[in-house]
């Protein structure tokens, strides 16, 4: 699989590299990315959930000039929107983009360019370590080591990287050691239940024999009554004849309280952002906004910005171009009455158009002129025609005076 992706890494490696030390004074590599963390049922539960609901957000090129957003290339939004790269729909890409953020804290996505310069595709990495290093030219360069031993080293500006918890170092987010006891007391707990449960299908207790037997007789037979009724799975019942005597012990069961194991679970939840009612699929209307605006649109503000960097040149920023990551499917999970509501004071403003209005209510959409035009209340006036509008109603009241006063004469 490797070979797949050699034409992405540059051929010519360079000669001389050293590593940096930061003011931090820690030396720009980082150790094993957390990958254990995911062993953990709870840890991933909660990764997933969050990845998921990323995958829906969208990525466009947008040019935006004096507050106007416009759209932008054709060829690179069918890239961002539908396909990142050859292997991935923008949904899976998404998704591992978030799963790789929330579980190493670092994100590396490599851009492949064409000759030009333009970005042909991305490819999200997970690399097993990273150390920043430079040439003798002060250029900033990544090398990755990956699980399969192989070595790369990437010009650092062919490299989108975004941060989660970004403290300690100064190029690199922190580790995840924080959670790592959290974490093994949820493993503890579970392998505690399991352990739990397969004892209670198991027989306990001293098996005597009334007659003196060799050592190695007496360990074959206690073997062999291990084998019948003490493995897990084996017969809960025995039948013993007049050469066993069997005396049961009681084993006292191990039990977890339910809220020791909603409280760990909580300490995960809350390190990774996530309310427990996103991770299981409960989430209220209120605490899926809250969960958009605390965790995916941070991260998609963060993305949307490390990616215009990368993908364009300076000038190019300078006449707008940007790449723009927008969170969706919020009004998706809104109430009918909330969606409503929503409708009513938007559609007066003229900020939507009938078939944007159809699309909240989950209707199909009316298309051509009828889905594009915009109603608005004559309540509202431009500000700028304020003034005149005024003025027009004074002088037809002041006319209407007049008539009355001439009537009565």
């Amino acid at each position: 699989m490797f070979d797949f992706f050699k034409k992405l890494f540059p051929e010519r490696q360079p000669e001389r590299t050293e590593s940096i030390t930061m003011l931090s004074g820690s030396n720009g590599l980082t150790s094993t990315f957390s990958g254990d963390l995911r062993q953990s049922d709870v840890f991933i539960s909660a990764v997933h959930a969050i990845a998921i609901h990323a995958s829906k957000m969208t990525i466009s090129h947008i040019t935006l000039m004096d507050g106007a957003r416009g759209p932008g290339d054709p060829r690179m939004n069918r890239m961002l929107g539908l396909q990142p790269n050859p292997i991935c729909s923008a949904a899976e890409f998404l998704y591992k983009c978030a799963s790789l953020y929330w579980s190493d804290n670092n994100l590396f996505i490599l851009l492949e360019r064409a000759r030009n310069g333009s970005v042909l595709a991305m490819w999200p990495l997970k690399p097993s370590s990273g150390q920043f290093i430079t040439d003798p030219s002060n250029t900033l360069y990544i090398k990755f080591l990956f699980t399969g031993g192989q070595t790369v080293i990437l010009p650092y500006s062919d490299v989108v990287h975004i941060r989660r918890i970004f403290h300690g170092n100064d190029l690199l987010a922190d580790n995840n050691n924080a959670i790592i006891p959290a974490v093994g007391l949820s493993t503890a707990q579970t392998n505690g239940l399991t352990q739990n449960i397969e004892s209670a299908g198991t027989i306990r207790g001293i098996l005597r024999f009334p007659q003196q037997m060799r050592p190695e007789d007496l360990e074959a037979q206690r073997q062999k009554f291990i084998g019948a009724y003490l493995k897990p799975g084996g017969a809960t019942i025995a039948a013993l004849c007049a050469n066993y005597e069997y005396t049961p012990l009681d084993q006292p069961s191990i039990t977890i309280p339910a809220d020791e194991i909603e409280a760990i679970g909580k300490k995960i939840f809350n390190y990774l952002g996530v309310n427990a009612s996103i991770v299981d699929g409960s989430f209220s209307e209120d605490i899926y906004s809250s969960f958009v605006e605390a965790s995916l649109e941070p991260f998609a503000n963060t993305l949307s910005q490390a990616l215009t960097v990368k993908m364009f040149t300076d000038r190019e920023i300078a006449w707008g171009n940007q790449i723009s990551v927008d969170t969706a499917g919020r009004m998706a999970f809104a109430s009918q009455k909330t969606k409503i509501t929503a409708l009513k004071e938007l559609m007066p403003l003229s900020l939507l158009t009938l078939d944007q209005a159809l699309s909240v209510l989950g209707f199909p959409p009316v298309g051509g002129e009828e889905g594009s035009r915009r109603i608005q209340s004559l309540n509202y006036v431009d500000q700028a025609n304020a003034l005149e509008y005024q003025m027009a109603n004074a002088g037809v009241d002041n006319k209407l005076k007049g008539d009355k006063i001439n009537e009565g004469n």
